[in-house]
């Protein structure tokens, strides 16, 4: 049994079962695969399988903080407000291609291709040192190209302050917190940006896999690391307020 296996046999129950029901098949797999290693059955078995709460402790036992619909509609709507296009083109990177910060703040101008039909980032040192390509959808390509076309510095630096040097992420942490706040939205980070990325695609039913290559998620080996991205498929508050009332008869 691969983590894809157990990714998607997760998956599979959360469309059919309640999260209770869930959990206990979750324990009954764990038990069910220590017997097997004890029997010298199974040789390798990975014991922080997808949902498990121990992968989440730094989180508090919950799923990572992602904005819903509502929220990002509201920060974008702040942002726009404020007719900044390399605030508009930052938040956009962050929530519509899932960089990390650091990754953010390295990018050079070289490193985004945009054409009249497509558009893609390239990640040259990403965490670990690795390197990736991200496709760039239509709203972060014309986010870009109007950045793009106001920027005023002559150096190699995509994002640039107003003294035309390299974006620091404590400055990229400051611009996404200021729009969070004035949105009203509470813990808006770049890293909630990236979380929204993530889980956005896996509500839309993404294999994990893709998802995982798009967000950097790979193993030493430079596979996707399955095991990690499952922590977006966890439902939070309103993913699970959704599936109730679309049993409501009003």
């Amino acid at each position: 049994m691969t983590p894809i296996d157990a990714a998607d046999y997760k998956r599979y129950l959360l469309d059919r079962s309640k999260p209770a029901t869930v959990n206990k098949a979750r324990i009954a797999l764990k038990r069910y695969f220590d017997w097997l290693v004890k029997q010298g059955i199974c040789r390798v078995y990975a014991r922080s399988p997808p949902g498990n709460p121990s992968s989440r402790s730094n989180r508090g036992g919950g799923p990572p903080r992602w904005l819903d619909r509502k929220e990002q509609w509201a920060l974008l709507r702040q942002v726009q407000k404020e007719k900044k296009p390399r605030d508009i083109a930052i938040v956009s990177m962050l929530l519509h291609a899932g960089l990390r910060v650091e990754e953010l703040c390295h990018l050079r101008l070289e490193d985004v291709e945009i054409s009249e039909r497509k558009g893609k980032v390239i990640i040259r040192h990403g965490k670990g040192g690795k390197w990736r390509e991200v496709p760039l959808n239509r709203d972060v390509q014309k986010a870009l190209e109007e950045w793009v076309e106001v920027r005023s510095s002559s150096g190699p630096w995509l994002f640039v302050s107003t003294r035309a040097e390299q974006l620091t992420t404590r400055a990229v942490q400051f611009v996404v917190r200021k729009y969070g706040q004035q949105a009203g939205l509470e813990q808006c980070t770049p890293h909630a940006l990236r979380h929204t990325f993530c889980h956005e695609l896996a509500v839309k039913r993404v294999p994990l896999d893709v998802i995982a290559t798009l967000a950097g998620h790979m193993t030493a080996d430079g596979c996707p690391n399955i095991a990690t991205t499952a922590i977006y498929t966890t439902p939070g508050d309103q993913d699970l307020r959704r599936a109730v009332d679309q049993l409501s008869w009003e």
